[in-house]
């Protein structure tokens, strides 16, 4: 082997030993949940949100709540970064983006097939189910922005897999019928 290339090969194994499989500098040196947001899924699913770092910190998960509210609320930081958010509520997928801020217009989602109304954007996934709880709604959304992974394609990629079960997870802690 040659100098040059026996250098670009340690150069290149460096860069990958420095840069996390998201971009991000860093490797994970925290433990992943077992559960996303209270959540049962499988974590090799999830496990693409979370960057390089430290230190976890899950603020606020939807098992914090009530089993009969409605409205539930998932904060999770990295290193002192908010990583992941989640809400459930009992409006529309529209009125969801306009309260919450979300970067994101309908008009430019990429629709997720499965059980539920679901839909993608880079960094956020919001599924929509039927959901009745008489006075108070008909449905349930659920709305999940993310930080990472940072690359567009790959973030969707990611919140199509995971949005449908997400959504069931969701919808299975709200008394729906009752």
């Amino acid at each position: 082997m040659s100098r040059s290339v026996g250098v670009a090969l340690s150069v290149s194994i460096l860069a990958i030993s420095v840069v996390g499989g998201d971009g991000s500098p860093g490797s994970r040196d925290y433990a992943l949940p077992e559960q996303l947001c209270g959540v049962a899924i499988q974590q090799d699913v999830f496990a693409p949100l979370f960057p390089a770092g430290s230190e976890l910190e899950i603020e606020r998960s939807f098992t914090d709540f009530e089993t009969n509210f409605v409205g539930r609320r998932c904060v999770v930081d990295v290193d002192g970064e908010q990583v992941i958010w989640a809400k459930t509520s009992g409006f529309e997928p529209a009125d969801v983006i306009g309260a919450e801020g979300l970067p994101v217009s309908l008009d430019d989602a990429t629709a997720v097939p499965g059980d539920y109304r679901a839909m993608v954007w880079p960094g956020v996934a919001i599924a929509q189910a039927p959901c009745e709880i008489p006075e108070i709604t008909d449905s349930l959304t659920v709305a999940l922005r993310v930080e990472y992974p940072r690359d567009d394609e790959e973030s969707e990629r990611v919140l199509a897999e995971l949005i449908q079960p997400f959504m069931a997870g969701a919808l299975a802690m709200v008394p729906c019928g009752e």
